[in-house]
């Protein structure tokens, strides 16, 4: 069934390119267009995108070099021109892959592999199958194999250099730096030693940690009680928890007292003023931080350069963000709208301006450059997965323009319309009529319309006047710059 498919897929897209190699020029632009089956067109970026049978092939060109081919949903793949980076889906979220230099991957559900160097005669990699198979070559440079639970070594995992595990959870050792810890039946006994941190837990009755210069914690039957000790630069102090009963914490630069932890907690510092009344409903802070939050009716958190808001969560979100020179606004109604705006400062017009009604529509504006579609079936951010893969499939409608050029089409084709600036304008009906309007060198608008992909053509303006029947057969009528001896003059198409 397979092979069957592939060859008539084959098949249409030759009988396509034979098409295309025998189009006329239309409106001043090689044009193919045979609605949502067959096309090739110059949008109005400048790409060349060629598509078959509506959004499941495409081939895509862009001016700066970027490409993409599609046979949608089952694969995808796209290449940045400037960073080398070549990504794709297969039948996403099922699989995807990624390269970029020497160092390539892919996913197939939840395998996962990682060639971090194909130039090497040793390269460091990584075969995994979450959760239970564990394959590869570390920054070590030795191999490594690990079964969960049954047992093995794994390098880079869970933010630990290695880890070597028996029977997990009877026996497990891990490595952090210079940081050596041991489990054996986590979590009941677990020790760790290193230059800057010791440590030693036999839960739930006993428990300490050390961190040389910031802290010493322990717990006696935990979570009843617990103490600290701090030794933070500007921060020095102790504290305790009597859970569920009370809590206490004395700094150089701050005072906490809580009251049926966590749930009520009071702080007054240099710094902050914090008040937990209860948690997590009510949370007041002041200082380096500023916040009110009376959960789930409204919230409101100020840090240097980000401010975020919501209400009736999670309903309802906006926020503001200051980076990198740009100011960022954006709001959610969650699911059904999202609207961001990025601008130089408050008072600068906006450089970019995005929104979408789900699952509507959606509306995206970068310099001149906008782009308008409908419908949108992806509730949050447009991801480059489902940009590939499957906007394509639901888009029905979509308008692009920028520079004085756009592009409008329905339908995958059915309806398109192509302006360039002053010079062309293309739109077609397929397959019932299409009519194009351009200036030729010699300055004079030509005009031209078509019925039934050129059954029956009537072209004027320019240079002359043309009838045009059963596709091929050309009569002149003459016209401005035609002699009479060229009038009624019978052709055969090329």
């Amino acid at each position: 069934m397979t092979r069957r498919f592939q060859s008539c897929l084959a098949c249409a897209l030759a009988a396509a390119a034979a098409l295309e190699a025998s189009a006329l020029p239309s409106g001043g632009a090689s044009v193919v267009d045979w609605g949502p089956f067959y096309s090739r067109v110059e949008t109005a970026d400048g790409s060349v995108r060629t598509r078959a049978l509506g959004p499941l092939f495409e081939r895509r060109a862009e001016a700066g070099g970027d490409s993409l081919f599609a046979l949608r949903p089952l694969y995808a793949r796209a290449t940045n021109a400037e960073s080398g980076r070549v990504e794709g889906d297969l039948l996403w979220p099922a699989g995807e892959f990624s390269s970029m230099h020497d160092e390539h991957g892919w996913r197939l559900g939840v395998a996962w592999y990682r060639n971090f160097d194909t130039g090497s005669e040793r390269p460091r990699w990584r075969l995994w199958v979450l959760p239970v198979y564990f394959q590869g070559r570390g920054a070590s440079g030795r191999n490594y194999l690990a079964v969960f639970p049954i047992g093995g070594r794994i390098e880079e995992f869970i933010g630990r250099d290695e880890c070597r595990f028996a029977l997990w959870p009877l026996w497990m050792r891990t490595t952090a730096d210079d940081l050596e810890s041991l489990d054996i039946l986590y979590p009941l006994y677990g020790t760790a030693h290193g230059t800057k941190a010791d440590r030693f837990r036999l839960f739930p009755f006993y428990g300490h940690a050390t961190q040389r210069g910031d802290y010493e914690k322990r717990f006696i039957a935990w979570p009843f009680w617990s103490q600290a000790t701090y030794h933070y630069p500007g921060s020095k102090g102790t504290g305790f928890v009597l859970f569920p009963l009370y809590g206490r914490i004395d700094l150089t630069d701050q005072s906490t007292w809580m009251a049926i932890p966590p749930f009520i907690r009071v702080t007054q510092g240099s710094h902050v003023n914090r008040i937990y009344a209860p948690w997590p409903v009510f949370k007041y802070e002041s200082g380096r931080r500023n916040r009110l939050h009376v959960w789930p009716l409204f919230g409101r958190t100020a840090d240097p350069g980000v401010e975020r808001a919501y209400a009736l969560w999670p309903v309802l979100w906006r926020s503001k963000i200051h980076r990198d020179g740009m100011v960022s606004r954006s709001y959610w109604a969650v699911p059904l709208w999202f609207s961001e705006t990025r601008r130089r400062d408050e008072a600068a017009e906006a450089e970019s301006h995005r929104w979408k009604l789900w699952p509507l529509a959606s509306y995206a504006r970068e310099g001149d450059a906008v782009r308008l579609r409908a419908l949108e079936l992806w509730p949050t951010r447009d991801f480059a997965c489902i940009e590939r893969s499957w906007a394509p499939w639901w888009t029905l409608a979509e308008h692009r323009r920028g520079g004085g050029d756009a592009d409008t089409e329905l339908l995958w084709g059915f309806f398109r319309r192509q302006v360039r600036g002053e010079e062309s304008a293309r739109t077609s009906l397929f397959p019932l009529v299409e009519w194009t309007a351009g200036a030729p060198p010699a300055g004079a608008t030509s005009r031209e319309v078509s019925l039934f992909k050129g059954l029956i053509g009537y072209r004027w303006g320019g240079v002359g006047r043309e009838l045009r029947i059963l596709y091929g057969v050309r009569i002149g009528l003459g016209g401005s710059g035609a002699s009479s001896s060229t009038n009624q003059t019978i052709s055969s198409r090329r």
